[in-house]
């Protein structure tokens, strides 16, 4: 399958003690650099904060037979609900994601 290695973690929220424990997250996006990864989190952070702002996110690196890509995740989240429920109201703002498990 994938392998891959995180390249980069963002947290937001001064409150989080470290990573929450789950085997679920929310991919938004796949773009082909750490840097526009980057980009893309800070961006989807600052239009969607009311959903993303205290959010634990993680970019990971994969090799997939199309090359490589940056994996922006949002989680991991507990279950399999909180993951479908933030995907939900992601869309229902216009932004594109899948539920992926971790």
């Amino acid at each position: 399958d994938a392998t891959g290695s995180t390249a980069a973690r963002a947290m937001a929220g001064p409150s989080s003690a470290g990573q929450p424990q789950g085997k679920f997250g929310v991919q938004i996006a796949a773009p082909r650099s750490e840097a526009e990864a980057r980009a893309v989190l800070e961006a989807m952070r600052n239009k969607y904060s009311s959903l993303l702002g205290e959010q634990w996110a993680t970019i990971n690196r994969v090799e997939l037979p199309g090359g490589v890509f940056y994996r922006v995740m949002i989680g991991p989240l507990a279950n399999a609900q909180q993951a479908s429920q933030l995907c939900s109201s992601l869309r229902a703002q216009g932004a594109e994601c899948f539920i992926r498990a971790t």
